[in-house]
């Protein structure tokens, strides 16, 4: 197994606050997955004490960040966890031949972005087809209907895809006879921990034939702090503590301790702090980052709090008036 490495960012992840204010009380009665800020020296908390974040893991051991001196701290930032929202993509206002008997072709492109194809441009390329013969009461309706099902049919190759569904997108008709559209909403991707990012589906969608107007009518959002994006903060930043090779076979199927929950959300803080000697003509300063990643259902609580933490260790006090 190989040592740690240095790195500029580092991340510790939990999911409550310790009430064991030093070092030593909190390696003895800590709970697993609890967090807190201590001084490096084990004393209490104090401004202007170099300190640690730790965390314990769900198996008890510790695990905790670089010392951080106060007055090499540049900012300390909150961060919110915001939702991801998937993409949804409406095709509308149908262009329906005017007379009996005419036949008008529909043909609709989704191109599905960045997913390894063997094409120079990294796209896959799916069909939804119809032909609509206008019988006097047909109308949108059934050529939405229509579509949806050819793209079903198509998308029924896809690994993991039915006759109905597929881990990409979720096809469905909003209105009604003639106006009726088709709505394309992208899927959550799955999360593998090494393997599977969760990345958002990239997709474009156009009108080959027939006519109708396409339009993104809800933009897709990656989100901040979900548990994907911690989980892969985790496994990557913390898995240079021992070896990057970790998962693959023996003798590197040792254990990965990860915290984060895929199912969860997260809130954050983020401290920039730049160690450096003690001055001359060669002080070497290094940009550090750690991010403190904390599971919260709804709300900020935890996160302020432990904001609060923190900066009773980098914000000086407020001098008392009456001296």
């Amino acid at each position: 197994m190989s040592q740690s490495v240095d790195q500029i960012r580092e991340i510790i992840v939990g999911e409550a606050i310790a009430a064991e204010t030093t070092l030593g009380t909190f390696l003895a009665s800590a709970s697993p997955k609890e967090l807190a800020v201590v001084a490096v020296d084990g004393s209490s908390p104090g401004y202007g004490k170099p300190f640690f974040i730790v965390g314990k893991h769900a198996d008890g051991s510790l695990i905790k960040s670089d010392i951080i001196k106060p007055e090499t701290v540049k900012r300390v930032k909150g961060v919110s966890y915001v939702a991801p929202v998937q993409e949804v993509v409406t095709v509308s206002n149908f262009v329906v031949p005017s007379n009996t008997g005419d036949v008008q072709e529909y043909e609709i492109h989704i191109r599905l972005l960045n997913q390894g194809s063997l094409s120079v441009n990294d796209w896959a390329l799916y069909v939804g087809h119809t032909k609509f013969t206008k019988t006097g009461s047909n109308n949108a309706q059934e050529i939405v209907d229509n579509l949806i099902a050819s793209l079903n049919r198509n998308f029924s190759k896809v690994k993991g895809a039915t006759a109905t569904t597929n881990p990409y997108f979720t096809f469905a008709r909003t209105g009604s006879a003639g106006s009726s559209a088709l709505t394309i909403t992208s899927k959550a991707q799955p999360y593998v921990a090494g393997k599977k990012f969760a990345k958002p589906v990239e997709f474009k969608v156009n009108m080959k034939e027939g006519g109708a107007t396409v339009a993104v009518t809800t933009p897709g959002k990656v989100g901040v702090g979900t548990g994907p994006q911690v989980a892969q903060l985790e496994y990557f930043l913390r898995g240079f503590r021992g070896d990057y090779h970790r998962g693959t076979a023996y003798p590197f199927d040792w254990a990965y301790y990860g915290n984060a929950d895929v199912a969860g959300t997260y809130n954050g803080i983020e401290i920039l702090h730049i160690p450096h000697g003690e001055g001359g003509i060669n002080e070497i300063k290094a940009r550090k980052e750690s991010t403190v990643a904390i599971k919260e259902a709804s709300g900020t609580s935890l996160m302020t709090a432990l904001l609060e933490d923190i900066n009773t260790f980098v914000v000086a006090p407020e001098p008392d008036p009456e001296e």
